[in-house]
């Protein structure tokens, strides 16, 4: 038997009851849940594991009979029960001289007396009194605990017996436990009250499960650990329902599966029983999937208010919907489950009926929940435009995945109606910008550049003046999002073709916004003298039209490029420049560009602590507005980066960590939300991290990571810096050629790069290479017996005693540079 949870409490006040019993003060004892709360479970357990004082235990429980019950059935039982507990002859004994009626409920084993009327007995005081008696008897030789389970199927006569027997009892070694379900209190109200107004008569409600009762519970159900968020999504689908939470862990694929047969039978049952009208309401409710307001309610046309009302109680004495604050305004289902099953089972013309019903009684809702509504209604023009609503709202919010699903879902009803753009005031082509902009913050920028393709293959965009604009902003957005989608090269000629687009249009900010792109666009192919000249031309037509933000995002770039080419003084000043205009007039994405931007100066100035800074302060920000996978990733791996140059080691592997998620294994079966650039620069900060630290084998996996992350990608940068890595752990394991021939490698990759001090910093470790390759040649000519040593690869920690004295030597040096 499974451990009893949650119950503890009650368990006490049964034994404490029984213990009453025993010493002459018979107790009734009521107890209330709903369907699958656990009373059956409690009193088996107080039965038949609990200390009772030597209680004889009989329990029976009432039978749902369609027919009717048969009258007196649960004294019946229990007289049934206590003679295979005492035995046959014990209770013929007792019931010698007793009236037919009561002979009528004993088995047949105890009376088969000749003559003896066993038909249905009628209700009557007498009966009662005999019975009492009766009971009375048994109790001095054993205190009894008379158990009836399900009370809300007894019928008439025995629950008006329960009744005189319950105020009938005095000094009698009794204690009298009833079960039922609060779904069933409208019928029992009278006699529930009636019992509890007696001064030995106490009321145990069980409650639904805590969320640690749940996890306790399903502990006892399943083996190994199960993870919290599962147990937590249970507790919620269930509402804490112990019979609920059972059923639906015994089913396979029980995390996110749909409920199991006998789960749906349950509650289909009660609602069927529910009526007609509570039906369509849970129905309602359950299509809503959030609590609704009478008004709302009223408001769908489904209901006049007098047949609401009783939907309404009809459902909320089942126990199926809750009056959320207790004064009729507020409603919801009590279970998420249920609303799962009448969701599933609801057919799909009434399902569309529903949805369209719920549209308008939640015409006030959010844009999001409209959107919802109108679709499932198939409702498609008011669909498109509240799908619209909703992606600008979440966007204005920085909730740029539920933007992003939306224009999704938006441009899909786009090609179901001709009607548009008189319904959304956007056109194709900005519809698909829109969505690219949301595609893009969410990590997505292959998708981004394909919706922009596609919007530039728009007849939309004609040769007029002002589809040349429209044209150019297209072309802008795509330029960015090819830069984050790691194509340089593709990113420069459509920055290029944008420039070359506005040639003879007039100065105006969007000349501006495009010069800085393309600025940024030579910036990221480290040619960095064609950066700063664009970048002051762009800055020149931003002033001139009183455009800030274009003009910080040209100081920008402009900053990189100038401490690139050795002129830190106007850089620094610059990208100062660039974070004031960012904080007073520019986007969020403004603000994140100069805190990355200024970092990356820092870290090529040796400034790494100011590099640090300027990048975690950024990538604060960029998780304070919920775009830290996609925004705050380049600002994570310059920090990291510059981490690791300052020898904070751990730190940085735990902040590329985190910037990444979960992204470990094998390198084809890893996929990074962040976008295939910055995937290879964060996993080469842990590799990075893990070569300092002396973890080989940690740095082989996350080089193999980003390497395969940038085997599409045309980034000269990244390739010079995984090849000074990857340089550096073949020195840590001695081998000085594999180290000059990667050496190689990554020189060709910077060979039509500006980056020098990428390059020196390549050739370094390749000098280092071929001076260590030299020394070991001269000491195999000299015989040196230290030559295996230092030629044999190696993968230990910092503290291996495999290391040779050698590579010791350069660690410290390494440690000393760093710092």
């Amino acid at each position: 038997m499974l451990p009893l949870v949650g119950r503890r409490r009650e368990l006490s006040a049964l034994v404490h009851a029984a213990g009453d019993a025993a010493a002459g003060r018979p107790r009734v004892v009521l107890i209330e849940g709903e369907a699958g709360a656990g009373k059956t479970r409690l009193v088996r357990e107080w039965a038949t594991s609990s200390p009772v004082h030597d209680v004889l235990a009989a329990t029976v429980a009432c039978v749902d009979l369609s027919d009717g019950a048969l009258p007196f059935a649960p004294f019946a039982g229990l007289l049934r029960r206590l003679a295979r507990e005492l035995g046959h002859g014990v209770i013929r004994d007792l019931a010698t001289g007793a009236p037919a009626e009561l002979l009528a409920l004993l088995p047949t084993a105890c009376w088969p007396v000749e003559g003896a009327r066993r038909t249905d007995p009628a209700t009557s005081a007498r009966l009662v009194e005999q019975l009492l008696d009766l009971l009375d008897q048994v109790s001095m030789l054993r205190p009894l605990a008379l158990c009836v389970d399900d009370l809300q199927w007894a019928d008439e006569a025995s629950l008006d017996a329960i009744q005189h027997l319950a105020r009938s009892l005095s000094n009698e070694r009794i204690v009298l436990v009833l079960t039922y379900r609060v779904e069933a209190l409208p019928e029992l109200t009278r006699l529930r009250n009636k019992l509890l107004s007696g001064a030995d008569a106490q009321l145990i409600t069980l409650r639904p499960f805590t969320p640690a009762e749940v996890a306790e519970h399903v502990a006892a159900l399943l083996p190994g650990p199960t993870p919290p968020v599962d147990v937590a999504r249970l507790h919620e689908r269930t509402a804490g329902n112990p019979y609920f939470v059972e059923e639906l862990v015994r089913a396979d694929g029980w995390q996110t599966g749909p409920a199991p047969a006998t789960l749906r039978s349950l509650l289909s049952e009660r609602v069927a029983a529910a009526g007609a009208a509570a039906a369509q309401l849970l129905r309602l409710l359950a299509v809503a999937s959030r609590p609704c307001s009478y008004p709302e309610l009223v408001a769908t046309g489904l209901f006049d208010p007098q047949n609401l009302d009783v939907a309404i109680r009809e459902a909320c004495d089942q126990h199926l919907a809750v009056d959320e604050d207790g004064d009729w305004r507020v409603f919801r289902l009590r279970h998420p489950v249920l609303g799962e099953i009448l969701a599933a089972e609801c057919p799909p013309t009434q399902r569309r009926v529903l949805h369209a019903a719920l549209a308008r009684g939640l015409a006030g809702g959010t844009a999001a929940e409209l959107a919802r509504h109108w679709d499932g209604a198939g409702a498609v023009e008011p669909a498109l435009t509240a799908r619209v609503r909703a992606a600008t709202e979440a966007a204005q919010v920085a909730g740029h995945a539920q933007a992003w699903r939306h224009w999704q879902r938006a441009l899909q009803l786009w090609t179901q109606t001709s009607q548009g753009p008189s319904l959304t005031s956007l056109n194709e082509v900005t519809l698909r910008y829109r969505a690219a902009e949301a595609a893009r913050w969410c990590g997505a920028p292959a998708q981004a550049v394909e919706l922009l393709r596609e919007a530039l293959n728009s007849p939309l965009l004609t040769c007029t003046m002002g589809d040349i604009d429209q044209q150019a902003a297209v072309l802008d957005l795509l330029g960015r999002c090819l830069r984050e989608a790691g194509d340089g090269r593709a990113a420069t000629a459509v920055a290029e073709q944008c420039a070359e687009l506005l040639v003879d249009a007039p100065d105006a900010p969007l000349t501006a916004r495009v010069l800085a792109g393309l600025a940024a666009a030579h910036l990221v192919r480290s040619h960095y003298r064609e950066a700063v000249e664009t970048a002051r031309k762009a800055i020149q037509v931003g002033e001139s039209t009183g455009a800030l933000a274009e003009t910080g995002h040209a100081a920008n770039t402009l900053g990189v490029g100038l401490v690139m080419i050795g002129d830190t003084t106007a850089g620094l000043a610059a990208l100062e420049r660039a974070g004031h205009i960012a904080d007073e007039h520019g986007s969020l994405e403004d603000r994140l560009r100069a805190a990355n931007n200024l970092s990356y100066a820092h870290m090529n100035s040796g400034r790494y602590r100011a590099a640090a800074s300027a990048a975690l302060a950024g990538y604060a920000l960029a998780q304070r507005h919920g775009v830290a996978a996609t925004g705050g990733a380049l600002l994570a791996t310059n920090a990291a980066t510059a981490l690791v140059w300052l020898g904070e080691w751990t730190e940085a592997d735990e902040l590329a960590r985190d910037a990444l998620g979960s992204t470990t294994g094998d390198p084809e079966d890893n996929a990074d939300p962040i976008g295939a650039g910055l995937a290879a620069a964060l996993h080469l900060a842990r590799a990075e991290a893990a070569v300092a630290t002396g973890d080989h084998s940690a740095a082989d996996q996350h080089l193999a990571l980003a390497e395969h992350a940038a085997a599409e990608l045309d980034e000269p940068q990244l390739f010079g810096h995984l090849a000074s890595c990857r340089a550096e752990l073949a020195l840590w394991r001695g081998d000085p050629v594999t180290a000059m021939q990667i050496v190689q490698h990554g020189l060709e990759a910077l060979d039509e790069a500006e980056d020098y001090q990428l390059a020196l910093r390549v050739a370094v470790v390749g000098l280092r290479a071929a001076a260590d390759d030299a020394e070991t040649t001269t000491m195999r000519q000299n015989g040196d017996d230290q030559v295996d040593q230092v030629d044999q690869p190696t993968s230990g920690t910092r503290s291996s005693p495999g290391w040779p004295r050698r590579s010791r030597t350069r660690r410290h040096f390494l440690k000393r540079t760093l710092t």
